[in-house]
């Protein structure tokens, strides 16, 4: 993650996966869905390292990267009064991998209801790089 770049709720967010196994033909690159970040970056969900996406996924797109997208003019973190000490143009931060859609107990057992809030589960990439770092204490 870009830790200069602030990560606000209501951002940008794209989730590169392949939605029911669709891919933008014939390089099999995946497809860009749009969302985005619904709850503060800074707070975990529940206790545990995730967030939620406001966002219309499908299924074939777990364990999909979710990355930020700013555009514009920001401020650098840390630095949010100083107006010198700001950016314009475009940036990518990747911020997790998407794990699924969101249900409760109301909806959850309505197949009808195929939009059903919304909200996607992203584990942040803190978790990822712990799951990873873990794997090759293991194997060392």
């Amino acid at each position: 993650m870009n830790d200069l770049l602030p990560i606000l709720v209501g951002m940008d967010v794209f989730i590169l996966g392949y939605p029911h196994g669709y891919c933008s033909n014939p390089t099999i690159m995946p497809i860009w869905k749009r969302g985005s970040l619904a709850t503060e970056f800074a707070i975990d969900i529940g206790g545990d390292p995730k967030m939620y996406i406001d966002c219309a996924t499908a299924n074939g797109m777990s364990g999909a990267p979710v990355i930020a997208k700013l555009t514009g003019m920001f401020p650098l973190e840390g630095k949010e009064n100083d107006f010198g000490s700001r950016c314009i143009g475009s940036d990518f931060c990747f911020l997790g991998i998407y794990t699924g859609r969101y249900t409760d107990e109301i909806t959850a057992d309505k197949e009808s209801d195929i939009f059903n809030a919304q909200l996607g589960i992203v584990w942040k990439e803190s978790v990822i790089e712990e799951i990873i770092t873990g794997k090759i204490n293991e194997l060392v």
